[in-house]
């Protein structure tokens, strides 16, 4: 499917982001961190949007259950097949982000899905901070039909929740927490929506103030 063209947004517009943004937030009830959430399971899969927290997550989740770490990079981060292939692999925790969109359809009863909730002023000041500056992608209604594809690719069952959910006068990230919310979360077997900064009970966190100089990747000091 063609992208819509990328048009950067002024600093004056991007502000007006950051200052808004909160007011949009779809509420998801969300659990905090435990490690008895996450045992008992031969694979563990962290799915939101990209910038919520799924790299920490991942990394940390991996080191608690000496699991084996499955960055999105081994998959060329949206390569379905190859996702598949290596998740008939056993005891692994897989940073997932980009196939959020079509997570149901490849999880099964031994499967831990791991929904990331985190505020969305924060998640878009991540993105900023990452690529220097945002742009009109960020904005639902630039997206909606290309989100619209991407959830019905692999389950024309999502379509009519799509429809009646999505709303194309919010930010992108409407499409992520509305299908988690009114669909994704009720037909996987094993679902779980966790609030990010809860992830500070993890023996691994790094405060906030530490990370200012991180580079995407880097979880640890």
């Amino acid at each position: 499917m063609n992208l819509p063209e990328k048009i950067f947004l002024d600093e004056s517009h991007t502000h007006q982001v950051f200052d808004e943004i909160d007011n949009f937030q779809v509420e998801i009830d969300s659990t905090e961190y435990d490690d008895g959430l996450v045992k008992g399971y031969d694979r563990i899969v962290i799915v939101g949007p990209q910038r919520s927290g799924t790299t920490f997550t991942s990394q940390a989740l991996s080191e608690t259950l000496s699991f084996r770490n499955v960055d999105e990079g081994e998959f060329d981060v949206r390569n379905v097949e190859l996702f598949k292939n290596i998740f008939r692999e056993k005891n692994i925790v897989v940073q997932a982000p980009a196939m959020t969109c079509r997570i149901q359809k490849f999880v099964g009863e031994k499967d831990l899905v791991i929904f990331m909730v985190r505020k969305w002023s924060d998640i878009v000041k991540s993105l900023y901070k990452k690529n220097g500056r945002i742009s009109n992608w960020i904005i639902m209604d630039t997206l909606y039909d290309v989100e619209k594809f991407y959830f019905t690719e692999y389950d024309s069952n999502a379509e009519k929740f799509y429809n009646n959910h999505v709303d194309r006068d919010s930010y992108y990230l409407d499409a992520y927490y509305k299908m988690w919310k009114h669909y994704q979360k009720d037909i996987i077997p094993n679902a779980i929506s966790l609030e990010y900064e809860s992830m500070k009970n993890h023996p691994t966190w790094i405060d906030k103030k530490h990370r200012k100089n991180f580079h995407e990747k880097q979880t640890r000091l």
